[in-house]
């Protein structure tokens, strides 16, 4: 019996895993805001630059570049621990999750290219997407590469939120390379993973991205260690709020100012921000864990759909609203809100009409019904 058959099973209890959730739908709403920050709007042929308050720039930088920065590095640890945590079959993992990532990627990375392109021969639709010659007409095998997995040049594909995807699956097939290191160094291949996360600014592979390889190695070391994250259940609520408080906002500052020591603050103040919304995640409001929950069930659809349908909304809104300040922060706050309850609202609905493509979306197999 080899290393990882005998290892034991990380245990977890149905409130913690009730916690976990929440903290999924947590993140996932963090991506929200964190690509509603953006003062460049392009139009069909026009680009048009807001431009604004220095406190508005202040609050969305602090909203879309400190707050939500937990987020996905969270992703990548729940998936690395709930992956490590007991023993797997690297091949029927594989197969697993080239159904649950890699179909969906492709899927939905045709569907927006089908629809930005239909959407910019349509008269109506074309001056709400820029560059409309560019897409799809004239490309060739590099082009079409790039729009699927990126490249050195652009890093992220025509979807770009679905880099994330890309490197999860990336993840996943060195996912055996991750286990051996982890088995051989023992305790300090957690201090391998640490170290470029605090003082190395970006990966120089663009399908491995430096939040990838740093979370899943920390979720796969955390999860042969049965325990381990238990700690987690006694931190002191009030300190942990004030270490939140003052550490993002110290790497705020010194970002703002230019110090060369802001990125290892700002990575220090991911692991705070990891822990205090797994706090905020077990709180036990009834109407906020409900809410959660239910976010919870289509985080994956809310993903995959909010982009280009967040971007058409900021368009639209810029050509209805003036471009006040007080309008500019009231997109900001709204948009995230309006796309969220939206990409579930097309959730229901395909969960509805279509089940069998919802699965597939989901990276499930549609369940039979019993007569």
């Amino acid at each position: 019996m080899n290393k990882a058959d005998s290892r034991q099973e990380y245990t977890i209890s149905p409130e913690t895993s009730e916690i976990l959730t929440i903290l999924k739908a947590i993140f996932t709403i963090m991506v929200l805001f964190g690509h509603s920050y953006g003062n460049q709007i392009n139009f069909a042929d026009k680009e048009v630059v807001v431009t604004g308050a220095d406190w508005l720039r202040s609050f969305k930088v602090i909203v879309s570049s400190i707050i939500v920065s937990a987020s996905v590095p969270g992703f990548y640890f729940l998936s690395s621990f709930f992956l490590y945590r007991k023993p797997y079959s690297y091949k029927e993992n594989l197969i697993k999750k080239t159904r649950s990532i890699a179909v969906p990627y492709l899927i939905i990375t045709t569907f927006w290219i089908a629809v930005l392109y239909i959407a910019r021969n349509i008269p109506p639709l074309a001056v709400f997407f820029s560059s409309s010659n560019q897409v799809v007409t004239g490309w060739g095998p590099k082009d079409w590469i790039t729009a699927y997995v990126g490249s050195n040049d652009t890093h992220f594909p025509f979807v770009y939120p679905l880099w994330f995807l890309r490197d999860l699956f990336i993840m996943n097939l060195l996912s055996k390379l991750f286990d051996i290191v982890t088995d051989l160094l023992g305790d300090f291949s957690v201090i391998l993973f640490l170290l470029p996360w605090l003082f190395v600014a970006s990966s120089p592979i663009f399908f491995c991205d430096i939040r990838a390889v740093c979370f899943w190695g920390i979720g796969c070391y955390f999860a042969k260690r049965p325990g381990s994250l238990s700690f987690l259940n006694n931190l002191n609520k009030g300190l942990l709020t004030i270490a939140y408080i003052v550490l993002n906002a110290a790497a705020y500052i010194v970002s703002e100012a230019g110090f060369s020591w802001a990125l290892p603050l700002y990575r220090i103040s991911v692991f705070v921000s990891l822990m205090f919304w797994y706090m905020v995640a077990s709180l036990k409001g009834s109407y906020f864990k409900t809410f959660m929950l239910f976010t919870a069930k289509y985080c994956f659809c809310i993903y995959l759909f909010h982009e280009f349908s967040m971007t058409t909304l900021k368009k639209i809104l810029a050509k209805i609203l003036p471009s006040s300040v007080a309008f500019q922060f009231i997109q900001f706050i709204i948009v995230p809100v309006i796309i969220l309850f939206f990409t579930i609202a097309c959730s229901m609905l395909l969960e509805k009409f279509t089940p069998g493509l919802y699965a597939v979306l989901n990276g499930r197999s549609r369940k039979k019904k019993i007569a």
